[in-house]
């Protein structure tokens, strides 16, 4: 069977849900295929005591206000706020239909599904970056006798007390993981490959992350108007800004071993898209001796992990947050490095949105590729005899 449509989504998660809703501002209809049960469905599995980094202002899509009973919108929360705004919006979206393919056929493309397959001009693939962790291919892996942990399947039941777990990574889903943990009574060590860019969750009363939209993202915007250096010399000037930050919040964990990052990997940081470190309770159980540091992993045995520099410990249970399986992007087929919202070169009519996670990104994405699309189809009309 064959559905012919102009417009097609690959995942309504958030960047599926904002491009179809700004899209509905020019007059478009599309079509958003979820292989989830809901819209926003990967929200329902992410670890039970997640909770957004950025506030309800910054967080909230196009066209629907996110109310939340505190200004940092739970993991259940934001589920629930997206299955509002698709239906509040109106948004037509196919749930329990896993896109599996996608072929260029003439001036169309042919989305394979697990409902079959569909036809469109115009593709947009926004399945993004929140799947299943990966678990890195460590020399030994297979001989670990431990238990090897997800954030997702952390909950009461496990049996943690006493057991010494390390947590492979400090990013945002770690320290989230180290906080879970100590509460159920595990003994922590966190492994750090190396510096690493700490901000506190808010600067002078406001989320750190509104800072960060100004300085140096709506900064550095305003600046490119005047050049590409006078750009280059902003983020620069706010690398070392948030350095300051970092240092006067949090420069005494150096002096317990953690490496914070310096003004030029932060702008390194800003430039490929990763987001600093928010403090919090990782910080202080580092400061009262509660969680151990340890260098990057470099070979695993039955029952020990051998770090950086020769050191080897014995573990139950590991828990890696470095990064995730390969990205549902890979739909799209080869793309261009680093991912960019928008036009894929060479391949008219497919659309990346949400290649950056922050859902501040993603709504300024959502709305600029509608722009787009809705820019070509006005085209292709105009071009008709």
């Amino acid at each position: 069977m064959s559905n012919d449509t102009e417009i097609v989504i690959a995942g309504a998660g958030p960047a599926g849900l904002a491009v179809a809703a700004s899209l509905r501002r020019h007059g478009l209809r599309s079509r958003i295929l979820e292989r989830g049960d809901t819209p926003g469905s990967a929200w329902a599995s992410h670890y039970r005591n997640l909770r957004l980094h950025t506030s309800r202002a910054i967080s909230e899509l196009p066209g629907l206000r996110l109310w939340t009973a505190t200004p940092y919108a739970t993991r259940e929360e934001f589920h629930r706020y997206c299955e509002d705004y698709a239906r509040e919006l109106a948004l037509d979206v196919e749930t329990r239909c896993e896109v599996t393919g996608l072929v260029r056929e003439g001036e169309r493309w042919r989305v394979e599904t697990s409902h079959g397959d569909f036809e469109a001009r115009h593709v947009v693939v926004s399945t993004g970056f929140f799947s299943r962790p990966r678990v890195p291919d460590w020399p030994g892996r297979d001989e670990f006798r431990g238990l090897w942990l997800t954030p997702g399947a952390l909950d009461e039941g496990t049996p943690l007390a006493g057991r010494r777990v390390l947590v492979a990574g400090l990013g945002n889903t770690g320290a989230d993981m180290i906080a879970e943990l100590a509460r159920l009574g595990a003994e922590l060590t966190v492994s750090v490959r190396g510096p690493v860019h700490v901000v506190p969750l808010e600067l002078l009363g406001a989320n750190v992350f509104r800072w960060k939209h100004w300085l140096p993202e709506r900064a550095a915007a305003v600046a490119k108007r005047l050049g590409a250096g006078a750009a280059e010399n902003v983020e620069r000037f706010a690398a070392f800004a948030w350095a300051d930050v970092q240092e006067r919040a949090f420069g005494d964990l150096r002096s317990l071993g953690l490496g914070l990052a310096a003004p030029e990997e932060i702008l390194l940081d800003h430039k490929n898209g990763r987001p600093p470190v928010v403090g919090g309770a990782w910080a202080e159980l580092l400061r009262r001796g509660a969680l151990r540091l340890r260098p990057e992993v470099v070979r695993l045995t039955a029952d020990a992990v051998e770090f950086a520099g020769g050191a080897r410990e014995p573990f139950d249970a590991i828990l890696p947050t470095i990064g995730l399986e390969e990205s549902r992007f890979a739909l799209a087929g080869e793309l261009p490095s680093p991912l960019r919202d928008g036009a894929v070169d060479g391949k008219p009519g497919l659309w990346l949105c949400g290649t950056a996670p922050a859902l501040r990104h993603i709504r300024r994405g959502a709305r600029q590729v509608a722009a787009a699309i809705a820019a070509a189809i006005r085209e292709r009309h105009d071009e008709r005899p």
